[in-house]
């Protein structure tokens, strides 16, 4: 990683600390959290010279527990 990456990724975890969100970081360097059957993957990227904070979720609807 480079330093504004490992920057970005102490302010994450400064974030996630503060919400009390226990965030298992991947050997990819991905943030898995578990909210009860909800994964949301956190990431750090850099493009361009600017880094960013990637968050995803998969999001079902008219799903029906059977």
């Amino acid at each position: 990683m480079t330093a504004p990456l490992d920057s970005l990724a102490e302010r994450v975890d400064g974030y996630l600390l503060r919400l009390g969100v226990d965030g298992d970081v991947t050997p990819d360097g991905f943030w898995s959290l578990r909210f009860g059957s909800t994964v949301v993957l956190v990431s750090t990227f850099e493009d361009d010279g600017r880094t960013y904070v990637r968050i995803a979720s998969i999001v079902l609807i008219g799903a029906q527990t059977t």
